[in-house]
């Protein structure tokens, strides 16, 4: 094989990897973004918070609700005003395709 042939291979063959390692790189990326905010979910509201984003255009709210979810993952969540008003530490978080749903925790009876 002459030289020049050699080296257009090489030149092929190493184009073929690298477009094969950016590949994997975007699937790995794209799995490990579909783990952090499944579609669907069910855990319990372990924490809550709100703060305001600043950007030049002014201030605006934020609500989050960190989760639990059944494996013991905790997954935060960004909700709007009114479920954040609603949700309490301890209420059950459902997210299905129709929506998100709010249980509230039941109240401890006895005593």
């Amino acid at each position: 094989m002459d030289r020049g042939l050699r080296s257009h291979v090489l030149v092929a063959v190493w184009g073929v990897v690298i477009l094969a390692g950016f590949i994997g790189i975007l699937w790995l990326s794209y799995r490990v973004q579909r783990n952090m905010h499944p579609a669907e979910y069910e855990g319990v509201v372990v924490e809550k918070w709100a703060d305001y984003q600043e950007t030049e255009q002014g201030s605006r709210p934020y609500f989050r609700l960190m989760l639990e979810l059944e494996n013991g993952q905790q997954l935060t969540i960004g909700v709007q005003r009114d479920l954040f008003n609603q949700a309490r530490v301890g209420s059950r978080i459902r997210k299905t395709s129709e929506g998100i749903q709010l249980m509230q925790a039941a109240t401890d009876k006895t005593g």
